[in-house]
């Protein structure tokens, strides 16, 4: 399902920039006609990973709503997105793994800050193991996403910068009485320090 589809919609752009090739709007996407474009594969795996995302976000909104956790997993989701958008980090090799290992960093994550008590050595500890990890790792490219070495600073310091700022929010929610909410931004980051380490990579063969 998800081949045929991302296969569809790579036509349909293809088709559209073929139409209009003498439209400004269409010139910068010029390269999707030329067959030996090395950018073609890569725009073809970011409509994969559209896809993948939405399914993903659909089923985990409704799952959500059914145990009535919304506002918590919105509340992971946020900074765990935030960290991966300059970080990067693995991906699975199937839709159905990517969609499962979302699921249970979502679910899982908002339930571990829900019901569990972190222990303020421990969550010090946390942190501080996410940003060594960070600061050595991030960002962490794949095959399909390689990053080039100009821009491995700029996303280091993003990186790093929005880390640095989750930890000050978890902070300042520790000190007026949120637990749940300061946790789930230090499991949100803990899962997005997974998601960089050369292990995981090791683990899933990327």
């Amino acid at each position: 399902m998800y081949d045929s589809l991302v296969d569809g919609t790579f036509q349909f752009l293809v088709k559209a920039v073929r139409r209009n090739g003498g439209n400004p709007a269409f010139a910068k996407a010029a390269y999707l006609l030329d067959e030996n474009d090395p950018r073609r594969e890569t725009a073809r795996y970011g409509i994969y990973i559209f896809y993948i995302n939405v399914l993903k976000t659909l089923l985990l909104l409704l799952i959500a709503l059914v145990f009535g956790i919304l506002k918590q997993v919105v509340l992971f989701a946020l900074p765990y997105a935030a960290l991966r958008l300059f970080s990067f980090g693995v991906h699975l090799k199937t839709p159905m793994a990517c969609t499962a290992l979302g699921l249970v960093y979502y679910l899982g994550g908002t339930a571990l800050a829900m019901y569990i008590d972190i222990p303020l050595p421990l969550r010090i500890t946390l942190w501080c193991i996410c940003f060594l990890c960070f600061l050595r790792y991030a960002p962490a490219e794949t095959k399909n996403r390689p990053i080039p070495q100009r821009q491995r600073k700029p996303f280091k310091i993003m990186s790093l910068t929005v880390l640095s700022v989750l930890m000050a929010i978890a902070v300042y929610l520790s000190a007026s009485g949120y637990p749940v909410y300061r946790n789930l931004f230090l499991i949100a980051a803990v899962c997005q320090t997974v998601n960089i380490l050369p292990l995981t990579y090791t683990i899933v063969k990327e």
